[in-house]
């Protein structure tokens, strides 16, 4: 059931022609323009792009099936509501993942054609990837929580915009530490603390990990389908 829950939601984001050409631009820019002026930043702002993508699609996940009254429907199945939840947050993740990664390969490609040379190594770029991963997957699941709880879409969006800025930020200097491997000391009051790739890396992955179990937390007050009903009567 989860990999129909994918399949559906990912046709329904390419019949959407305005969510192939944003797909598309930001491809491109990343991919391409950005990569001919800076061989490094493309990577930091892949990620940012990515965030941008959920926070603009994912409101369609949960406030179309209310409007359409197709919830209702998948609401009523013989089917557990944890998988319907899954299959619309991976399906979320996914397409981020994959513009980041098209983008990514893209500007490697350019960076090779315009400067025949790779600005990073292949340890950072999988650093990169899986830090940047880690944000996408959190942000999925905040994005579909947002979207069940909202019935306007316009309001769901305008929030996740901004909520996805605030992913962005840390994603960004995570990422920065990957690329330029800083190593400073931070005062807090009177004790030292050294900041380098490992450290800054564990601290991003401990935050992850602690927003991703509040959001499990948040979601499992709706793994009750009579709560899902309570939304749609809203």
């Amino acid at each position: 059931m989860t990999g129909l829950i994918i399949g559906k939601q990912i046709k329904e984001f390419i019949a959407a022609k305005s969510n192939l050409i944003l797909l598309g631009v930001l491809i491109a820019v990343c991919g391409i323009v950005i990569p001919i002026f800076s061989p490094t930043y493309f990577m930091m702002i892949s990620p940012m792009l990515g965030l941008v993508l959920i926070g603009q699609t994912s409101p369609e996940i949960f406030v179309s099936e209310k409007s359409s009254r197709t919830l209702e429907t998948l609401v009523t199945l013989p089917v557990n509501i944890k998988k319907i939840i899954y299959g619309k947050v991976l399906s979320c993740f996914l397409t981020s993942l994959f513009l980041y990664l098209c983008s990514f390969g893209l500007g490697v490609l350019v960076s090779l054609i315009v400067r025949n040379s790779f600005a990073f190594t292949w340890q950072q770029a999988v650093e990169s990837i899986i830090l940047a991963s880690v944000a996408f997957w959190v942000f999925s699941y905040q994005a579909t929580y947002f979207s069940l709880k909202s019935n306007d879409t316009g309001s769901c969006a305008l929030t996740l915009s901004f909520v996805s800025f605030l992913y962005s930020i840390p994603a960004m200097v995570a990422v920065l530490f990957v690329l330029e491997r800083f190593d400073f000391v931070a005062k807090l009051w009177v004790i030292s603390i050294r900041l380098n790739v490992l450290t800054v890396s564990c601290i991003y992955f401990a935050l992850g990990i602690v927003v991703y179990i509040i959001l499990r937390v948040m979601f499992g007050h709706y793994y009750d389908k009579t709560k899902i009903f309570g939304l749609l009567r809203n």
